[in-house]
Order: structure tokens, then C-alpha cells, then sequence
């Protein structure tokens, strides 16, 4: 989150709302199958560094069906508005998750959520991150990503690799 001329007050409120969306897209990793850490969290909390200038994903999760299992990240964005071109993230940023997926050969999914409130937003894409590398999206665009029932559990296809 990029903070320039804005109070302390309203800084504590986008975190606030990040950490709740963040609950929100936990909240999605009902079944038995998944298992997540909320990494950032753990990493901001170990190091005593605030998390929101971090680029880590906000979660690592293990996917099991009994017989194969995996790893992908999660990160998380939330909008109190939908607009017609949103940046999600800085393109440093953005590099920086590339980088991680990279270097640890861990599959990154991201989760755009806007309008409503974080715990319960009025619409949700979720897309691969070599998907959305681009940090200026177009609304056009995220169409293609778009969850029809917003707070629908997460479902993973193991063989193609996609979060649904």
C-alpha cells in the first residue's frame, strides 16, 4: 500500500480493511484439502516490521487430495470502488511477486475483491499472477477472472494447477 498524505487514522483503516479482506479470502479455504498460513502475517510479526511494505504473498497453501498435494501463494487486494482501470500494485511490487513465484517455483493467484465491504465484497477476480503483471488493469480485462458467487468456497484443479 502506497501511504503519501494520508493521516495515521486513515492508514490504520487500509490496513484494517486489508486484514479483513485477507479473513475474508481465508474464510474461502473451507475444505479439508487446503491448509493455510497466512505468511505475511508471520513474517511482519517475526521480524517487528510493518507487513504492508513487504512483497510477499499473503499466503502459502497446501492443497492435499489424498494421494498428490501442493503449494501455491495467495495474494490479496481489496477496493472499497470498482473502476474502469484499477493498479493493484506498483510495478516494483509486482516484480517482486514475479521474483517469489520465481525463485521458489510456488504458483502466485491473485484475489482482487471491490465495492461492499472487505469481509463481504461485492465482486471478486481471482487470476494467476503472469495474468495480471501488468500493474494498471483494465475492468475489460479482469471480466475474464471474475467469480460469479463472490463468497463460493475455493475449489483447486491439481493436474492444470488452477484455483477456481
Amino acid at each position: 500500500m502506497e501511504y503519501k498524505n494520508i493521516s495515521e487514522k486513515q492508514i490504520a483503516k487500509k490496513k484494517e480493511a486489508k486484514l479483513e479482506f485477507e479473513d475474508f479470502v481465508d474464510s474461502l479455504f473451507k475444505s479439508e484439502k487446503f491448509k493455510t498460513k497466512a505468511l505475511k502475517r508471520e513474517i511482519a510479526q517475526s521480524q517487528h516490521i510493518s507487513s504492508s511494505h513487504q512483497s510477499y504473498p499473503d499466503f502459502l497453501v497446501r492443497y492435499s487430495d489424498g494421494s498428490k498435494s501442493t503449494m501455491f501463494a495467495v495474494k490479496c487486494k481489496w477496493n472499497p470502488k470498482l473502476i474502469q482501470t484499477h493498479s493493484w500494485k506498483s510495478p516494483a511490487k509486482i516484480q517482486k511477486l514475479l521474483l517469489f513465484e520465481q525463485e521458489t517455483k510456488t504458483p502466485l493467484f491473485v484475489v482482487l475483491g471491490f465495492g461492499g465491504s472487505p469481509s463481504a465484497p461485492e465482486f471478486v477476480y481471482l487470476a494467476r499472477l503472469e495474468k495480471l503483471k501488468e500493474c494498471m488493469v483494465k475492468l475489460s480485462y479482469l471480466f475474464n477472472f471474475k467469480r460469479q458467487v463472490t463468497d463460493k468456497e475455493f475449489d483447486f484443479d491439481l493436474e492444470r494447477m488452477i484455483l477456481k
